[in-house]
């Protein structure tokens, strides 16, 4: 008997029916991230500033 095999070796993943329902929510919540990049960059940055937190460290 003769198999074949690759190398490097390769797997395959496939989402289950539970995880493509779940995928539909975290790609609504990825559009909702895009939609406010501006408005949740302001926040991260006004709460920095409030707790003292220096981006250069």
């Amino acid at each position: 008997m003769v198999t074949s095999t690759t190398i490097p070796p390769q797997v395959e993943y496939r989402l289950t029916e539970t995880g493509h329902s779940l995928a539909a929510a975290i790609g609504a919540l990825a559009d909702w991230s895009r939609d406010h990049t501006d408005v949740i960059a302001s926040a991260r940055q006004r709460w920095d500033v409030e707790h003292g937190v220096d981006e250069t460290e």
